[in-house]
C-alpha cells in the first residue's frame, strides 16, 4: 500500500515556490478533485479485479456502489472542481469531504492490497 501512497502523492502537483496564501488555498483547495479522481480510479481497479474473484451479486453491489459515487462526484462537479466554489464559503462541509473521501481512497487501497 505504501507504493500506491507514493505514487499517488507525485502525482500530485506541488505546491509553486513563492505561491502567494492566496494560490495556496486554491491548490488546497483541488484537493477534493484529487481525492475524488483517486478514488474512482482506485474503484475502477477494483472492480477490475473483482469481477473474476467475487459472485455475480457481490460484484454487481460493487458496480452499483462505484456508479453512486459516480453520480454524486458528477452532480457536484467534485472532479471538475466546481465543488470547490461551494468549500470557499464551508470549511467544515471542505473538510468533511476531505475526510469521507480520504477514508474511501483508503479502504478501496486496503482491498486492493490485501
Amino acid at each position: 500500500m505504501a507504493n500506491a501512497i507514493q505514487r499517488w502523492q507525485h502525482s500530485v502537483p506541488p505546491h509553486a515556490a513563492g505561491a502567494s496564501a492566496e494560490a495556496s488555498s486554491s491548490t488546497d483547495l483541488a484537493l477534493a478533485s484529487r481525492l475524488a479522481t483517486s478514488a474512482l480510479k482506485l474503484f475502477g481497479l477494483l472492480l477490475g479485479h473483482a469481477r473474476a474473484q467475487t459472485s455475480h451479486a457481490a460484484f454487481r453491489a460493487l458496480e452499483r456502489e462505484y456508479g453512486h459515487l459516480k453520480l454524486w462526484s458528477d452532480g457536484y462537479g467534485v472532479v471538475s472542481g466546481q465543488l470547490d466554489a461551494v468549500f470557499v464559503d464551508s470549511r467544515r462541509l471542505r473538510h468533511s469531504t476531505y475526510r469521507l473521501l480520504g477514508s474511501i481512497c483508503q479502504v478501496l487501497a486496503d482491498s486492493m492490497f490485501s
